[in-house]
């Protein structure tokens, strides 16, 4: 078999599903249900709106933190910290063992 080898910088969803969907049953037969669920927390304030927010997923029982940002205006305040400490209490709820970020 000839293969041809490409890069795709923006994949479609598409695109990853071909390589995740078959890797996720593959380690569901290993592993068990994988459970994963996507997650968002945000910091608002009725005044200054957007203070900051937390993206990530639980995948079984482990938690993954993909991004987490805090505006300019309210750097400095603990905002960060304290929205990985509700991400850590999150994390414990599910009965996830492991917090990667």
């Amino acid at each position: 078999m000839i293969l041809t080898f490409t890069l795709e910088s923006r994949p479609t969803s598409k695109q990853k599903n071909l390589i995740l969907d078959p890797l996720d049953a593959f380690n569901e037969t290993q592993a068990g249900p994988c459970n994963f669920k996507e997650f968002t927390l945000f910091a608002r304030s009725e005044t200054a709106g957007f203070g900051g927010g937390l993206l990530g997923w639980t995948h079984w029982n482990h938690f993954f933190v993909c991004a987490l940002v805090v505006d300019k205006r309210v750097r400095r305040e603990g905002i960060g910290s304290e929205l990985m400490k509700r991400a850590e209490e999150l994390a414990n709820q599910q009965g996830c063992d492991a917090i990667y970020r």
